[in-house]
């Protein structure tokens, strides 16, 4: 996956699976957050990895940040649309 993503690394996607990835093997949380917040600056609209991000935030015991970030991956009344 890091190769990928040093082939193309403005791919929201990959950064995110990576971010997944790294939390299964264990990975210190900031290398997943990194991840996860690079899909996020990439995709600001990318409901999955503000959720993901939201994940780890709530393991962290930052539940102000984690409601941020849930908040952000919920669609947006104009989205329902």
């Amino acid at each position: 996956m890091r190769q990928a993503l040093a082939a193309k690394p403005d791919r929201p996607d990959a950064h995110n699976l990576l971010g997944l990835l790294l939390g299964r093997k264990g990975a210190d949380s900031s290398e997943v957050l990194a991840e996860f917040r690079e899909a996020a600056r990439l995709r600001p609209d990318f409901a999955e990895a503000h959720n993901n991000i939201g994940l780890v935030l709530a393991q962290s015991n930052d539940e102000n940040a984690a409601a941020t970030e849930f908040r952000e991956a919920s669609p947006h009344p104009a989205q329902l649309r």
